[in-house]
């Protein structure tokens, strides 16, 4: 696992790699997820069989990623909210720009960290809204009792029905 548009990362060596991706069968997909979503552009367009991802933690991170990716041509665009570290207002549905479909929210790991759940539910209900589908990620799961989450989900963009991971 690397981040293909990362700092120091040559632009050769992601070519080839897209190369080989557009090479191989569109049975595989790619789960591209950078922190740097101002060097999405020199790759655009993406092969369908790439979802391409924007991680933030705070507002400022999420700004820049509804920016990057709105100007990529990619099946399916996501942000990764992993880890959330502060609530970032999204309260509307449009607030997560228009060609969104796929939204990934987790804690941080080490040292374990989650997120406050009322962050968690805004961001949740915002995708309701706006029909986004929601993957939470596992280390999420031991909180969501303790903290009475008002769901955790598991779903994938065209995937039909989420997944209860609480049952």
């Amino acid at each position: 696992m690397s981040d293909l548009f990362g700092l120091g990362v040559p632009e050769e060596w992601t070519r080839q790699v897209f190369d080989r991706i557009r090479r191989s069968s569109y049975r595989n997909r790619y789960y591209l997820l950078t922190k740097q979503p101002q060097n999405l552009i020199k790759f655009n367009s993406f092969p369908d069989n790439c979802w391409v991802g924007v991680s933030a933690t705070n507002v400022e991170q999420y700004k820049q990623a509804l920016v990057g990716l709105a100007v990529i041509k990619a099946k399916v665009k996501y942000i990764s909210f992993e880890p959330l570290l502060e609530y970032i207002p999204i309260s509307r549905s449009y607030d997560f720009g228009e060609d969104i479909g796929w939204v990934i929210i987790g804690g941080q790991t080490a040292p374990q960290k989650l997120p406050d759940p009322l962050w968690v539910n805004k961001i949740i209900k915002a995708c309701d809204r706006a029909g986004i589908p929601v993957f939470c990620k596992n280390n999420l799961l031991g909180g969501a009792a303790k903290y009475r989450l008002e769901s955790i989900r598991q779903e994938f963009p065209g995937l039909g029905d989420w997944v209860d991971c609480l049952r």
